[in-house]
């Protein structure tokens, strides 16, 4: 497990089969991610030079990152596909099945799990 978006970029080659290029492990700038997760750890506001590095960066790590979220779209539909047919036949066998958490908040995200009590 990692927090380096240089070494997650890395991964994310190596699952599409590509080979992660020096370019966008540059554009990798670990300072926006910890900046974006932690708001308190920018000291000084952006400066336009920053925010257009930023903008070139995506311009070349963007086609990778849509391929990506195509899959996680997909894995989250076949994820959903089989939950509820497990929720299904809880429900024929059990006497009470109850959704908590993000997902019965309405708050979830594709990636989220379910949490259920039978």
């Amino acid at each position: 497990m990692t927090h380096s978006v240089s070494e997650l970029l890395h991964y994310l080659a190596k699952a599409f089969g590509e080979e992660s290029s020096e370019e966008v492990a540059r554009c990798a700038v670990e300072q926006h991610y910890v900046q974006a997760r932690y708001p308190d750890a920018r000291v000084n506001d952006y400066r336009k030079w920053e925010a257009e590095e930023e903008v070139k960066c995506m311009e070349i790590s963007g086609p990778m990152f849509n391929k990506w979220l195509e899959y996680v779209k997909e894995v989250a539909e076949e994820r959903e596909r089989r939950f509820n047919a497990l929720l299904q036949r809880l429900c024929q066998s059990s006497l009470a099945v109850v959704l908590f958490g993000s997902r019965a908040r309405g708050d979830h995200t594709p990636l989220s799990d379910w949490d259920i009590l039978v």
